[in-house]
């Protein structure tokens, strides 16, 4: 398992197979963090954020919303 908020490696990540990525979001890794850090592989990084997605709570449309700006920014990485 790779943190998100880790510095830079010199790993190669292609492999067949997800990529979890605890430490997105609230514990400070970012969407150019899963860049920096898997580069091509990418695609296949699952980043986790359970505290940065209930945080807008317990307004069912503020979390709707905060999921769905989520969700756009981790679109853009594909």
């Amino acid at each position: 398992m790779i943190r998100a908020t880790i510095g830079e490696l010199d790993h190669d990540y292609q492999f067949n197979g997800p990529i979890l990525a605890p430490g997105f979001g609230e514990q400070g890794g970012t969407v150019a963090d899963l860049v920096r850090i898997f580069g091509t592989a990418r695609g296949q990084v699952l980043p986790s954020s359970s505290r940065g997605m209930v945080r807008p709570g317990p307004d069912v449309h503020r979390l709707r919303d905060n999921a769905l700006a989520m969700r756009d920014q981790l679109a853009a990485l594909a």
